[in-house]
This record gives C-alpha cells, structure tokens and sequence, in this order.
C-alpha cells in the first residue's frame, strides 16, 4: 500500500466475549504476527463462514461452508476464541490500553525530550496523572 507506515508504532486492541467472527479474526492476525497487543477477555470463537438454512417454520441450521487457516499458526479461533495478551475484564480493557500507550510514549522519548518531543512528553505525563487521579478517586 503507499504511504508512510508505522510499523514500529505500539498497537492495542480491545477484545471480549462480544467480539465475533471478523473482529476476531482481524484481532487473532495482528497478534500472531506480533502487531498488536490484545487486551480484554477472551472471545467466544467463531471463524468458520457458513450460512443459516431454514428447514421448517420453527427449525433453522447453521452449516459451515469454510474456514479460515492462519498462515502462522496452521488453525484457527473456531471453539477456542482469541485469548488477550493481557487478560482483564472488559470495563477495565480501555483503561489500561490507554495507560500503556501512555507510557509507552514516555519511554520512546527517553528522560530528556527536547523540541516537540518535549511537549508530547508533557502530554503524555498530564494525560498519566489524570488517569491516575481517575482511578483514585473512583476506588474511594
């Protein structure tokens, strides 16, 4: 694809037993290929396409009619679901991925920003401490 990528930029991406088929899926490649960190709850595992048929009034099937197979991994999510790297329940997923990009920005700038760094730096420092203050005042 063209344009600038960033491929060495942290990636976090949120999951739980809600997410379903595609969005596991685009969760599952990104983490077996060490793209992203996923955090959250495990998803429930539902890859295999398939359609639903009904056969009567009150009776419907759903039939498989593929599958998807990781190039990585040699299988797939079907049954199993897509497990977090950091497993948390999924009220506290935004929270902590959101903290981890924020520290994550302070160590690639380093202990003495400079330039416009120095201002993502502060950013990033404001952005931590309010979490924090957050978090604080909510466990009281």
């Amino acid at each position: 694809m063209p344009g600038k990528r960033f491929v060495d930029k942290p990636v976090y991406v949120l999951i739980s037993r809600v997410t379903f088929s595609g969005g596991e899926g685009f969760a599952y490649n990104l983490q077996t290929r060490k793209r992203a960190i996923l955090v959250g709850e495990k998803t429930d595992g539902g890859a295999h396409v398939g359609a639903s048929y009904r056969l009567h009034q009150h009776l419907e099937v759903y039939i498989p009619v593929g599958r998807v197979i990781n190039p990585v991994t040699g299988r797939n999510w079907e049954g199993s679901g897509v497990t977090p790297d950091i497993s948390i329940p999924s009220e506290k997923a935004f929270e902590i991925a959101y903290r981890m990009a924020l520290e994550s920005i302070l160590v690639s700038i380093g202990d003495s920003p400079s330039g416009p760094f120095k201002t993502l730096a502060k950013e990033a420092l404001t952005a931590l401490e309010k979490r924090c203050q957050t978090l604080l005042d909510t466990s009281r």
